[in-house]
């Protein structure tokens, strides 16, 4: 099989960025992933929060808004996409006093924190672009979240495909009619999207189904695992708890 290398994962990264990936945002789904990722967050007003795989900071001001860390650690593999997560920070920090940390490092390696390092991680659709795929994220993530901490994951469950081409466009029409500027760059988005998912899938990586990926959490040891549906049942957001 063949296996994207750190160069290949920056560039796809990159080539969300120069299409404007910021502006997805506008999406009504996007809006709604936000919102259901944001209502899942816990308050704790203090301690350092990993978002790993942060690309354009999309979800910082759910973060700061909701948990109030005093401190982001924010990694990417991709440069373009750090760029705009910095300018977002920026702009978020006129109004907190959280403190930023960027990184551009490969998330599909080992994460080079010792065990129980922050009080929380985020990790938000960045499992599905892995081409180690979403187990050995996933169990980084534990690793690193200190115990009696959560972690706040979502994904693209295994029944979404970007590369079917009927389905989209099909959900498209419903964003339109919610988001009519949000669709546009939606569409240009999943045909990145669909590209980079056929590469993916011949690295070996596979995206879980429900079942699997709660049985696959508790095995690890999550507990308290709650849960809600996104894109219409196709993807997910949850908030588990590592144990003390």
């Amino acid at each position: 099989m063949n296996s994207l290398n750190r160069g290949e994962l920056s560039g796809i990264g990159d080539d969300y960025s120069r299409a404007g990936y910021e502006k997805a945002y506008f999406a009504h789904s996007i809006k709604d992933l936000r919102k259901k990722m944001g209502q899942l967050f816990l308050v704790r007003e203090e301690g350092s929060i990993l978002a790993a795989g942060c690309g354009t900071g999309g979800m910082f001001q759910e973060i700061i808004q909701r948990i109030r860390p005093a401190e982001i650690w924010a990694v990417d593999w991709s440069e373009e996409m750090s760029i705009k997560a910095q300018i977002e920070a920026r702009r978020l920090q006129d109004k907190s006093n959280t403190h930023f940390e960027f990184l551009q490092i490969d998330v599909t390696k080992p994460l080079f924190w010792p065990d129980n390092a922050f009080d929380a991680a985020v990790s938000n659709l960045a499992s599905y672009y892995l081409p180690t795929g979403w187990k050995e994220h996933t169990r980084e993530l534990y690793r690193c979240i200190k115990r009696g901490r959560y972690l706040y994951l979502s994904t693209f469950l295994a029944q979404w495909d970007f590369s079917n081409t009927e389905r989209p466009m099909k959900l498209a029409i419903r964003e339109f009619l919610r988001s009519p500027i949000g669709i546009l760059y939606g569409i240009r988005f999943n045909n990145i999207a669909a590209k980079i998912a056929e590469e993916i899938k011949k690295s070996g990586a596979e995206y879980p189904a429900l079942d699997e990926l709660v049985g696959f959490l508790r095995n690890l040891g999550f507990k308290e695992i709650r849960m809600s549906t996104l894109n219409w049942g196709f993807g997910l957001a949850l908030r588990a708890k590592k144990p003390l």
